[in-house]
């Protein structure tokens, strides 16, 4: 099962580098010159937008659970036997490996409603 990450956030950044893109339109309409922060907004938000809507932010394989950071190479790995090793507590994902409890880093504003929504399904179905 993957999990994006929540699809408002990659509209809002695609938004924000329209705006700006609508600023160098602008700045360039009065023949001023463009300034480069405006020019870097642009990319920063674009690269963000389309990230935000293509990768994975949870992926739950068979006994592995992969968390993945937008930007970077920080890929976690949690190892499971089933749903049953999880627990959901005031929103918070925990797994429970060996009797100790780990609070796994995913942030609920973040992640996709449906894919949340179906992972607490797994979850409660193994309980």
């Amino acid at each position: 099962m993957k999990i994006g990450y929540k699809k408002v956030w990659g509209i809002l950044c695609l938004m924000l580098s329209g705006l700006s893109c609508c600023l160098v339109v602008a700045f360039n309409q009065t023949g001023e010159a463009i300034p480069l922060a405006i020019v870097g907004v642009f990319w920063l938000f674009f690269v963000l937008g389309i990230l935000l809507l293509t990768r994975s932010y949870v992926e739950v394989w068979k006994e592995i659970l992969i968390i993945k950071p937008l930007i970077g190479s920080g890929v976690k790995r949690y190892s499971y036997q089933s749903s049953k090793d999880f627990s959901i507590e005031e929103d918070e994902v925990l797994l429970i490996n060996n009797g100790t409890r780990q609070k796994l880093p995913v942030s609920k504003w973040l992640v996709d409603k449906r894919g949340w929504t179906s992972f607490l399904e797994w979850i409660k179905a193994g309980q």
